[in-house]
């Protein structure tokens, strides 16, 4: 993605060929503008946030067992 675009590629260009949204590359390129390359991977509070702990939705794990 950030070759494609020093290669002079537009976002469109360089989506089309990833296949991802247009949007998603100049949310990309404009992260790694800002922070090189740490700010290509994944951002903390990113995704949904669960809706259980791991102790409870999993009923084998050390935690449950211990009634934690």
């Amino acid at each position: 993605m950030i070759a494609a675009s020093w290669d002079g590629k537009s976002t469109a260009q360089i989506a089309g060929e990833l296949g991802c949204h247009p949007q998603t590359v100049r949310e990309r390129l404009h992260r790694f503008n800002t922070h090189g390359l740490e700010g290509l991977g994944d951002q903390a509070g990113s995704g949904r946030k669960p809706r259980l702990t791991e102790a409870a939705s999993w009923p084998w794990s050390p935690q449950r067992r211990q009634g934690v």
